[in-house]
């Protein structure tokens, strides 16, 4: 019987450990499916917004190219639940066989006990097989084996009722995953033709955007020399925000080439601690355009070099805040719209592609409040805002701040 219960207990043990394991994996897997399906269901959903238009834009094509990567990463993630249900059918398989070993074990245990109480199952013969002792230390140690022998019956009982009840739910949970296992092979199959009529999609628009190069490059050179401009003002902004702390009689910290205030250097290190965990400065969005030096998709030899992310939306999206501060400055620029400002201690935040803004110079504001609607093109029908964020006068890469 102590055999029997170590091989329960380890059975269960060793499925609870693995099961906790696959769990925490299997949560963190889920989570990334479905940030993957949101993904897809907004960018699906600009796409639509976008071909009101029927002329192809660069911006469609940038649409097209993130559905594709992102139903890619879709298909990798729903390939790895397979993995993870694979391991765990085996291990449900495992534990089923050993369960059903104990429970053989069980009942053979319990049919010599069945047999022995048939034979000695009257009063008569209980006394009988006593009285057959040799001595009266050998009587005793019968009758003591009777008592035993019936309490480990009752406890042989119990333990056959407990593996059937373990053993039924472990072979429910393994048709349940290999039911799991059937629909996520579903989901792939589905997807892997999905993903096949985007990127159709998407090398049926490049091909229609190589016969527009022209006019593609006349419109990335508007699009730079606007990003220049904004590039020389914020730089100038920047620069006047680090000589203004200087002389600020309240500031006692310095960093870098700041001086700060033990409040802006609270909401520094505050800012600093949520890195990958800020908000995004649009309720749904999708970045089409990323951060730093990079070739052009289309446009061979030109090189892009962005000072911010680029989140597609859509039309008529609230922008907000991604962290409590100051707003410091408010400006238009042409090509670029209003652009919003705001300091977060050593950090500054910068916003562009705005319509209108509903905040002032000087005004406090808290992470996701609104501070303006953003602009959408009424030729291409593209709702674009950049995000730029400053520590101090060196530019970061939004991408790692916000979360995912």
């Amino acid at each position: 019987m102590k055999l029997v219960k170590y091989l329960l207990l380890t059975n269960v043990f060793l499925f609870t450990m693995l099961y906790t394991g696959y769990g925490q994996s299997r949560k963190s897997l889920e989570k990334k499916i479905k940030y993957h399906e949101r993904k897809i269901r907004l960018t699906t959903r600009l796409l639509k917004q976008t071909r009101k238009k029927k002329e192809v834009t660069y911006n469609q094509y940038l649409l097209l190219d993130k559905e594709v990567k992102t139903r890619s990463e879709l298909l990798q993630s729903l390939k790895k639940e397979i993995e993870f249900l694979n391991d765990k059918i085996t291990e449900n398989q495992d534990l089923v066989s050993c369960l059903n070993d104990d429970l053989t074990q069980l009942r053979q245990q319990y049919a010599k006990l069945i047999y022995f109480a048939w034979k000695y199952h009257s009063p008569y013969q209980q006394i009988m097989f006593v009285l057959a002792a040799d001595d009266f230390n050998q009587a005793f140690m019968r009758m003591k084996y009777i008592q035993q022998l019936t309490d480990y019956r009752k406890r042989q009982v119990e333990a056959i009722a407990a593996i059937m009840a373990v053993l039924n739910t472990k072979v429910q949970a393994l048709q349940d995953k290999r039911l799991q296992k059937q629909q996520v092979l579903g989901k792939i199959s589905n997807e892997k033709q999905l993903l096949a009529q985007a990127k159709q999609q998407q090398q049926q628009t490049l091909e229609k955007l190589k016969k527009k190069e022209a006019s593609l490059r006349s419109q990335y050179k508007k699009e730079r020399a606007a990003a220049n401009r904004l590039k020389k003002r914020i730089a100038a902004l920047i620069a006047a925000e680090a000589r203004r702390s200087k002389h600020n009689k309240k500031a006692t910290k310095k960093s870098g080439t700041y001086m700060l205030t033990p409040a802006e250097k609270l909401i520094s290190s505050k800012f600093q601690a949520n890195k990958g965990h800020l908000p995004w400065p649009t309720i749904r969005g999708v970045i089409t355009e990323h951060f730093g030096r990079h070739e052009h998709k289309l446009m061979k030899g030109v090189i892009v070099n962005n000072d911010g992310v680029y989140i597609s939306t859509t039309a008529n999206s609230k922008v907000r805040a991604i962290f409590k501060g100051e707003v410091r400055q408010i400006f238009e620029v042409p090509g670029k719209h209003y652009v919003v400002l705001i300091k977060h201690g050593l950090f500054i935040t910068v916003y562009t592609g705005l319509k209108s803004v509903s905040v002032k110079v000087g005004t406090k504001v808290s992470a996701k409040q609104t501070i303006g609607i953003a602009y959408t093109d009424s030729d291409t029908k593209k709702t674009i805002v950049e995000l730029q964020i400053w520590k101090g006068t060196q530019k970061v890469n939004p991408e790692l701040w916000l979360a995912h």
